[in-house]
């Protein structure tokens, strides 16, 4: 798992329950004039989300802290080729109901789910419910116990996590990977540092395929780490299932 950060500007949690926290002293790493466009930015998105989305981040006007997710293997790994999924960054509903990719806004099932039990890289998990809600909440907590346990694939031990940390809204000013950006723009090369050194400290990760799904995370880790990386569109041209198994292949993760 990761392991606690060195930093005295940026520090992280242990991981317990697919979940982790970190905490930033915004005065160490932005100089007086970032800091109050940092401070505006964070009361304009905690304006948009109902005070940090129901206390998934808290900033105390020094500090900013907030939960961020990874679901790893627990214990030993098998003799499964390990394939780490790269998310771009967690968003709010899905640190709150504890899985990546939750459920779309209408509460129906997202399609990363489908694409990946299509190609058999991950076991089918389906349940039923008048509540659509609920429906999603089975299927993730079913989905988390098997990647927990590193039965979540026939093929691989997968597990899953995000390249940066910090959760935004899917709308808005500061919406997905490109509100993180806006956000840090200041000293995002820290922050894109920092979260290269929780890989490189994550032990499922050093010896995993990496598969990112998303582009600006996936040059910025390139540019900092040498390691075997699959960039997996998640729409558009080479967004099945089918190819990234054909990716995961070519870069050594089993035979056919």
């Amino acid at each position: 798992m990761f392991v606690r950060g060195k930093k005295e500007s940026i520090n992280y949690s242990e991981i317990s329950e697919g979940q982790y926290t970190v905490t930033i002293d915004s005065h160490c790493i932005l100089n007086s004039e970032d800091l109050r466009a940092f401070k505006a930015n964070i009361r304009e998105l905690s304006n948009d989300c109902d005070g940090g989305a129901n206390r998934i981040y808290i900033f105390d006007g020094d500090n900013i802290t907030y939960k961020s997710e990874t679901i790893l293997p627990v214990g030993g790994y098998g003799n499964k080729p390990k394939v780490l999924m790269v998310f771009g960054n967690p968003a709010f509903h899905s640190v709150k109901n504890g899985m990546f990719f939750f459920s779309k806004a209408n509460n129906h099932r997202h399609g990363m789910w489908g694409r990946l039990q299509k190609a058999n890289l991950i076991k089918h998990v389906r349940f039923s419910d008048d509540n659509l809600f609920l429906a999603r909440k089975r299927e993730a907590e079913e989905r988390k116990r098997l990647i927990s346990a590193g039965n979540a694939s026939d093929l691989f031990t997968l597990g899953m996590t995000t390249f940066y940390s910090f959760p935004t809204p899917v709308k808005g000013r500061f919406q997905n990977v490109l509100g993180v950006e806006k956000l840090f723009k200041p000293v995002l090369e820290d922050i894109i540092r920092f979260e290269v050194h929780r890989f490189q400290n994550c032990e499922f990760a050093q010896d995993a395929i990496l598969v990112f799904v998303q582009k600006s995370s996936y040059e910025a880790f390139r540019r900092h780490c040498v390691q075997k990386t699959i960039y997996w569109p998640l729409r558009g041209k080479n967004s099945s299932g089918e190819y990234l198994y054909k990716k995961l292949i070519e870069a050594g993760g089993g035979s056919k």
